[in-house]
């Protein structure tokens, strides 16, 4: 937790968009290895890196609502509420695939 919260105020910190865009890789990957599901930080790795070559920079107050997201889901594992945790992932999520994936249906 420590560690997620070091990345949410280093993306909270940063002025630039690649700034952001390396500390939130670091974030995601950092929860992904925490969740001590096997194959998940290698799922995760290859994934995100396969859509990384279609992201493109978001505006950085765009990243301050996503980083504040990040703080809220560690506050929610630092609470070990897991329900919590869980919608504020699954909200995190649908968000990134309506920016990406402008006018895909969301899965249910």
């Amino acid at each position: 937790l420590a560690r997620l919260e070091s990345l949410v105020a280093e993306m909270g910190a940063v002025s630039d968009w690649a700034g952001f865009r390396s500390a939130d890789t670091a974030f995601h990957a950092e929860l992904a290895a925490a969740a001590g599901v096997p194959g998940a930080a290698d799922l995760h790795h290859r994934v995100s890196h396969e859509l990384y070559a279609y992201f493109i920079p978001y505006r950085i107050d765009y990243l301050r609502a996503s980083n504040d997201e990040h703080a809220l889901l560690v506050d929610a594992l630092r609470a070990g509420d897991a329900a919590a945790a869980s919608r504020l992932a699954y909200t995190h999520v649908a968000e990134l695939h309506d920016s990406m994936y402008v006018g895909l249906p969301h899965s249910t």
